[in-house]
């Protein structure tokens, strides 16, 4: 059997486009990259890349749905202790706080963290977890939806502290 070479391909084409033209039906060339019986492109090559996914969880406190990376992990240990998991690779049972401190402080108020790990937090990891609450912002007023901050009038060239109006 005798090798194509780009010529005779030519030849093979220009013969099978005056085949068509004689039959009476349209003159096609083939498209880049299909097949002669079809005449369609692979899906790869008319699709672009398919958007990646982002991995989204559930604060347990606000219960708002937000990308994986922007939550906070605490696992509950094979050995029933409670630690932070800021990679999100530490073995067992987990949950997902914002990296806010209202989150935090009504989680632990309300028991939300011992309820989702499914364990009574001993109060070695309740003050670990305390020490890391106390690192978080505290939130602005206006995040916590209690009432507008307004700045007092004043004489001029005095300044005064803002008032939460109710």
């Amino acid at each position: 059997m005798e090798t194509q070479t780009p010529e005779s391909i030519e030849k093979i084409e220009s013969i099978h486009v005056e085949k068509r033209a004689v039959s009476g039906q349209p003159a096609q060339s083939l498209p880049s990259g299909g097949s002669a019986k079809s005449g369609r492109q692979s899906a790869s090559k008319r699709k672009g890349p398919r958007p990646r996914r982002i991995p989204q969880r559930t604060c347990i406190a606000c219960q708002q749905e937000r990308p994986k990376r922007e939550l906070i992990r605490i696992v509950r240990t094979p050995d029933g202790h409670v630690l932070l998991d800021p990679t999100s690779k530490k073995s067992g049972r987990g949950a997902y706080l914002c990296a806010k401190r209202s989150c935090w402080e009504l989680a632990l108020k309300k028991g939300k963290i011992e309820h989702a790990l499914g364990v009574t937090i001993s109060p070695e990891d309740r003050a670990a977890l305390d020490e890391y609450v106390a690192t978080l912002p505290p939130a602005p007023p206006e995040a916590t939806g209690r009432g507008k901050v307004t700045h007092a009038r004043s004489p001029k060239g005095t300044t005064s502290a803002p008032e939460v109006a109710q």
